[in-house]
């Protein structure tokens, strides 16, 4: 697995592909995953409170974008705590489908800011 990589300098960044199979695994690469983008969001909240004015107000809307998209991660996460170990490869697909479409809307509106291109999976 490839990390994502988290400044705003950087031109490309990778997701990773989840490929574990067990709950703890794949949680654990969330995990890293979203932290990452939240080091990513703060990165862009400190550079919209540096720019000008007209800037500013972009940025601070992407930041509020952003920082939605963090929440629902978050609140994935907590729900995947919910699961029976059991039970856990029935909703392993679409946990997984659910979590791709939000990195690629969090790397949609990264790109937006940074005027990169998104990441590839």
């Amino acid at each position: 697995m490839q990390p994502t990589k988290t400044s705003a300098s950087d031109t490309t960044a990778t997701l990773p592909v989840v490929t574990e199979t067990t709950l703890d695994s794949v949680k654990a690469t969330m995990q890293k995953q979203l932290d990452g983008w939240s080091k990513r969001i703060a990165n862009m909240k400190s550079n919209a409170e540096k720019a000008k004015e007209e800037a500013k107000t972009a940025l601070r809307e992407q930041v509020a974008a952003l920082e939605a998209f963090e929440v629902t991660a978050k609140e994935h996460l907590v729900k995947m705590d919910a699961i029976a170990a059991d039970g856990w490869h029935k909703v392993k697909a679409e946990i997984e489908e659910t979590w791709g479409k939000l990195g690629k809307s969090i790397e949609a509106g990264w790109a937006k800011v940074t005027g990169h291109e998104p990441a590839k999976q």
